[in-house]
């Protein structure tokens, strides 16, 4: 009999420690959660006794750390705590090879289907909330091109201050 366990691989000030979880969800949101703080971490699924790094489990990470950074700098500008030609900056390391002009107009429809999201959460229910969030990473997952974001964008970088936390 074989049993499948799942750990987090965990690298700080050149020192790996590799941390048990109970299962995938765990692995993923708990890599997730140290990339945005810019620490180096990934998932690892172990099967008996040889560990292995999960490549896709590692790719769906990156993608929920890189995804919620978005999100972040979205806020922030619906917030006026960034302008928007600061929010477009920041999002640039994320699609390098999307025009300023697409950049742009992604964002606005991330903060449309932001505005959309808080309006069905105050009472407008003729939509349904789970639709609204889909809605709304459908729109961040637009600003990010895969794979170019997990070379260029490091996790925990920013230049608004913001610290790389969603």
């Amino acid at each position: 009999m074989t049993a499948t366990e799942f750990a987090v691989r965990v690298t700080r000030d050149g020192e790996t420690t590799i941390v048990p979880v109970r299962d995938e969800a765990a692995a993923l949101e708990t890599v997730a959660e140290f990339l945005e703080y810019g620490v180096e971490a990934a998932p690892l699924v172990r099967t008996v006794t040889a560990w292995r790094l999960d490549e896709d489990a590692l790719a769906r990470a990156r993608l929920t750390a890189a995804r919620r950074h978005v999100r972040h700098i979205a806020d922030l500008c619906r917030e006026d705590e960034l302008r928007q030609d600061q929010a477009l900056a920041e999002l640039r390391p994320f699609a390098p090879a999307m025009s300023e002009t697409d950049r742009a107009a992604r964002l606005d429809e991330l903060l449309s289907e932001l505005d959309r999201r808080d309006r069905i959460r105050h009472g407008d229910h003729d939509a349904l909330p789970d639709d609204a969030e889909r809605r709304v990473d459908e729109a961040a997952d637009r600003l990010i091109a895969e794979p170019a974001f997990d070379r260029s964008w490091k996790p925990g970088a920013s230049t608004s201050g913001s610290g790389g936390v969603a």
